[in-house]
């Protein structure tokens, strides 16, 4: 013998409003993380001392949309070599600019590049890096911890259509609350 469920008029109701504000929450959130915000995890020691390894971040997805990108900003992209990679790196050169390295010290359009962010020669580059020019619509980046950091100076660029988003927020561990 099946036995109907009876459900009252208004519990059907707001069964219906409970499932329709589920819906709604999560096509906001979806929409959300697609096109304005995402979170990111810091794997490996490239970003060193700026970001430490499974430090978390909020990455502005839409932020070049409306600007440009900038010599210094820290950027979440494609890897070019494996587009299911995603990494992290700091803009050196913008499109057109000419950058090399030599004895340790980063040069764009025949300048030293001033870089706070990069502590004592242990950080800094041991090798020298032929003058390049980079390509239109495209970006040089370097990992702040230069001597384990994967980056343009392997020969690639970071095609503008790449960029996941600007790096912002770090929101984890909570001590190291801050931007970026």
């Amino acid at each position: 013998m099946i036995r109907r469920l009876h459900i009252s008029e208004q519990a059907r109701k707001e069964l219906i409003d409970f499932f329709k504000m589920v819906v709604w929450f999560a096509l906001f959130f979806f929409c959300l993380r697609t096109f304005v915000v995402e979170g990111f995890e810091i794997q490996g020691s490239s970003m060193e001392p700026t970001l430490e390894e499974n430090e978390r971040l909020f990455v502005l997805k839409f932020a070049y949309r409306f600007d440009n990108v900038e010599r210094g900003d820290v950027i979440v992209f494609l890897y070019p070599e494996d587009h299911s990679r995603r990494f992290i790196k700091r803009v050196i050169g913008l499109p057109g600019d000419t950058v090399e390295i030599r004895d340790g010290k980063v040069m764009v359009n025949g300048e030293k590049l001033r870089e706070a962010y990069v502590n004592g020669d242990y950080f800094r580059p041991q090798e020298d890096i032929s003058k390049v020019t980079v390509p239109a619509d495209c970006y040089y980046v370097l990992g702040d911890h230069r001597s384990v950091s994967s980056d343009s100076r392997s020969g690639w660029f970071v095609p503008r259509k790449n960029i996941v988003g600007k790096a912002v927020l770090r929101f984890w561990p909570v001590t190291r609350f801050g931007t970026i």
